[in-house]
């Protein structure tokens, strides 16, 4: 039944040693209101056996109930008696040979997949989910309704996290955007540190985005780059 119990659960996800100089990313535990609709408390889609987004279902038996103390199992034991919709968001984590077909390696100025040696995304520009783990391993997955940055993470702690535009196999933008995971500039220049440091190549004119004091920014790398290490 520890399973069920919130703390040491987050304690478990939370675990992992960065290599030295660097810091971990931690999936965001907190709730935040967008709009209409609140989002966090990742831990929750991680401790759910289908992946669920639940922080809905969360928020609703805490009105009835009161919040869950020492452990979830009313609050699951209640979900069971829910009509959830079949359709539901949930997010599918990839299992250990689809994380392995995931990363890929520079070549050259493009890059590849580790296993395959294919160049992604040869012939077009598109835009991939990216997450760095604690290995220093390049994720990258196209986002979809059941692909999130967490499919790739198990909401555990990365090195970094965000979106990587790939045009003909060549780095074309990166943005830290990630909301199971809130990057910093700070973590940005990190993720980008790792990525020159692995051999990947990121032109002066590769667009980064990222936000800083809840605005988005935008500047070439060779900036970006200079700024940071300034």
């Amino acid at each position: 039944m520890e399973h069920y119990d919130k703390q040491s659960f987050i304690t478990k996800l939370n675990k992992g040693s960065p290599p030295s100089g660097y810091n971990l990313q931690y999936v965001f535990l907190g709730r935040k209101k967008l709009g209409s609709k609140w989002f966090g408390e990742y831990w929750l889609e991680a401790m759910d056996p289908d992946h669920r987004y639940l922080l809905p279902w969360l928020m609703a038996f805490e009105q009835e109930y009161g919040e869950p103390t020492d452990t979830l199992i009313p609050f699951f034991n209640w979900l069971h008696q829910q009509a959830i919709p079949k359709d539901s968001p949930r997010v599918h984590y990839l299992r250990h040979l689809e994380l392995e077909k995931t990363i890929v390696v520079p070549s050259k100025e493009t890059l590849q997949y580790r296993l395959s040696s294919e160049i992604c995304n040869p012939n077009q520009r598109n835009d991939y989910l990216f997450v760095i783990d604690l290995n220093q391993n390049l994720m990258l997955l196209p986002e979809t309704e059941i692909y999130h940055h967490s499919s790739l993470s198990h909401c555990r702690p990365t090195l970094g996290s965000g979106m990587i535009c790939l045009d003909h196999g060549r780095i074309a933008e990166i943005a830290f955007y990630c909301g199971h995971y809130l990057p910093t500039k700070q973590d940005g220049k990190q993720a980008c540190q790792i990525l020159l440091n692995n051999g990947f190549i990121i032109q002066d004119d590769v667009n980064i985005r990222y936000f800083e004091n809840h605005q988005q920014k935008q500047v070439q790398f060779g900036a970006f780059y200079a700024e940071t290490n300034g």
